[in-house]
């Protein structure tokens, strides 16, 4: 069962206390003081709506005191201008009907004039008559410009939404003919509004609305769109993973350990055991070296910990177009004797791109600018040096193309004999009398020159820049030390 709008008692509270034929000769001060003292005003919203429904139908309130009592109630309700009452719009309502003779149903002249009056701005004395004063005043000789009112009220109620503007009350009167013409009973009011408000059916929140029409909106066809996929709600299929707890393969316990061997070779210099199962293994199946987990970021720590076997891995990967990633991380890392030894070894046994040779010796002459401790910054200058010459007599690198960066390194650091030499071998070079001598090799560099290799590498590990062409049976020995020498 629905709960009704309101109690039985308070409907009698309101017709019967409130609004009674004893209270409509008592002002509308009093009648005002009796209504707050009855309702509380948490309950003046549910009140106020009530009200509106009794005065909406002329059958539901009888006598026109007891209107012109309810109309002052509602104004009263809010304190605020009359533009921000919440009932503006039923004013409005009532002051645009049409005036009825005494008698008949609707409105009364009375009680339009003193609705006009609250609108406009009530006076004191207004609230002091009581309401058969008012019902029994004679109105005949004031006019009211009704119309201007209304269009004053009517202009809150136009930024409601055109749907909520056009909602009509769900209580209509009927429209059959009556037998006793003019207002009925009283008892009968009271059966006709016991039966709406404090029955099963909040007949009085309910209001006809046009319903909100919400057309599909048509289809749009573009060859550019996507087309909406309905995937199926069954789940896939499960595939299982017939490999799963089977024995490794021999190729893939090959990947596993060499995976190994690689992580600790980048963190520590490996065993001669560790270094030969690892180049092995590569020789026998150089495919092995995609699967083992090398990549760029890992390289520049491989070079400073095991040169020899970032560069067999570096010769494996140079028919591959990921070798140009490579070569960026060794052109960016930090300078360094093996890093040196890498280069030269790969420009000896195969063809490196110009570009990559010319981008490492600048990065190396930047490095040794940037430097400040001079002790340190001379042994990486001499560093370089040797191996420029080393690069230069064995044509490794096109020096025309670096001629005037080189040249102007030697200059800037013409105190130490290695640059001194260096620069009089591009003065050879460009004057076409360069003597053509053996290869030599970088790493006996550093026991001649007292420790030239970087991180504590007294003598420098001269093995890994000696190479022998197995295939061709030719050995091949860049000493930059011998270079420098020889200059």
């Amino acid at each position: 069962m629905a709960v009704p709008y309101m109690s039985r008692a308070e409907l009698t509270t309101l017709l019967h206390n409130v609004l009674s034929d004893s209270a409509m000769g008592s002002s509308l001060e009093v009648l005002w003081q009796n209504f707050a003292k009855e309702f509380p005003k948490a309950d003046y919203c549910r009140i106020g709506n009530a009200l509106v429904l009794l005065l909406s139908e002329p059958d539901l309130l009888v006598s026109s005191a007891q209107r012109i009592g309810a109309l002052s109630i509602l104004f009263n309700m809010c304190s605020e201008p009359v533009e921000s009452n919440p009932y503006t719009a039923f004013f409005a309502q009532l002051l645009a009907s049409n005036d009825h003779a005494s008698g008949s149903v609707g409105p009364t002249p009375q009680e339009k004039a003193f609705l006009a009056r609250l609108v406009t701005g009530p006076t004191v004395e207004v609230f002091k008559e009581s309401c058969r004063y008012i019902t029994s005043a004679d109105v005949s000789s004031a006019s009211f410009d009704y119309s201007r009112i209304v269009d004053r009220l009517r202009h809150r109620h136009k930024s409601y939404p055109a749907r909520v503007q056009a909602g009509r009350s769900c209580v209509i009167a009927d429209p059959g003919p009556d037998t006793q013409p003019g207002r009925p009973d009283s008892q009968s009011a009271w059966v006709a509004a016991e039966a709406l408000l404090a029955g099963d059916r909040k007949h009085c929140l309910g209001t006809f609305e046009p319903p909100m029409i919400r057309p599909l909106p048509p289809l749009h066809i573009a060859e550019d769109e996507l087309m909406w996929l309905n995937p199926p709600m069954s789940p896939p299929p499960i595939m299982w993973d017939f490999t799963m707890c089977m024995p490794l393969t021999t190729t893939q316990e090959t990947e596993t350990e060499l995976k190994q061997v690689l992580q600790d070779a980048c963190h520590a210099v490996l065993n001669p055991q560790q270094q030969g199962f690892f180049l092995a293994k590569l020789e026998a199946d150089p495919d092995l070296v995609y699967h083992i987990g090398l990549s760029p970021k890992k390289l520049p720590k491989l070079i400073e910990k095991n040169p020899l076997v970032a560069i067999e891995v570096l010769l494996k990967l140079t028919t591959t177009s990921a070798i140009t990633d490579y070569f960026g991380e060794i052109v960016t890392m930090e300078m360094s004797l093996h890093s040196m030894e890498v280069v030269n070894r790969l420009t000896t046994l195969v063809e490196v791109p110009n570009e990559f040779i010319h981008l490492y010796i600048s990065n190396c002459i930047s490095q040794c600018e940037q430097v400040k401790e001079k002790y340190m910054q001379s042994r990486l200058v001499r560093l370089v040096c040797v191996f420029l010459q080393s690069m230069i007599r064995n044509r490794h690198c096109n020096i025309q193309e670096i001629f005037i960066e080189v040249q102007a390194f030697c200059i800037e650091f013409s105190r130490i004999r290695e640059a001194a030499g260096l620069f009089r071998l591009l003065k050879s070079f460009e004057e076409g009398n360069m003597a053509m001598e053996g290869p030599a090799s970088l790493g006996s560099t550093a026991g001649t020159h007292g420790g030239l290799g970087l991180g504590g590498h007294r003598g420098g590990p001269s093995d890994l820049v000696s190479t022998t062409n197995s295939s061709s049976g030719a050995s091949t020995t860049a000493s930059v030390d011998s270079a420098a020498g020889a200059v």
